[in-house]
């Protein structure tokens, strides 16, 4: 599950974004946070795995939560 405020790597290799929140009304229900990266000057919305709403928008790396990897 992703954070508000914290740090998560892209799949373009050397680049970081942070999820932030979304405006009051403005989230989509199956996407619900708000990403940013300075480098790339850009904000998109992802869901919980990191998957953007947009096909053009870069992939986050989410860490497995330790319920998820309990259950492999």
């Amino acid at each position: 599950m992703l954070r508000v405020g914290k740090i998560y790597r892209l799949k373009f290799p050397g680049i970081a974004a942070r999820v932030i929140k979304p405006p009051t009304g403005q989230a989509f229900p199956s996407f619900p946070f708000l990403v940013e990266s300075l480098f790339l000057r850009s904000r998109w919305y992802v869901n919980a795995r990191g998957e953007p709403a947009y096909a053009d928008a870069p992939r986050l790396i989410v860490d497995p939560s330790p319920d998820a990897a309990s259950q492999k």
